[in-house]
């Protein structure tokens, strides 16, 4: 179960740094999407091994619930 919870964070952690970017508003921490992406390859496999992680993630935690 841990495992599973580690995948998916890790998923969410990897796409997110790649998409998103993090500005400091008025004291406070604001989440906005980059304006100027560059969609090479490497932008591509980042983004396919957050997806695998986190479908990693829910099938340990589905295993675990079923089994």
């Amino acid at each position: 179960m841990k495992t599973g919870i580690v995948f998916i964070i890790l998923g969410l952690l990897i796409i997110g740094k790649e998409n998103l970017k993090m500005e400091e508003i008025d004291n406070e921490r604001v989440f906005s999407i980059k304006e100027n992406l560059k969609k090479d390859n490497n932008y591509k496999y980042k983004n396919l091994i957050g997806l695998f992680s986190l479908v990693l993630g829910l099938f340990r935690i589905l295993n675990k619930i079923i089994y």
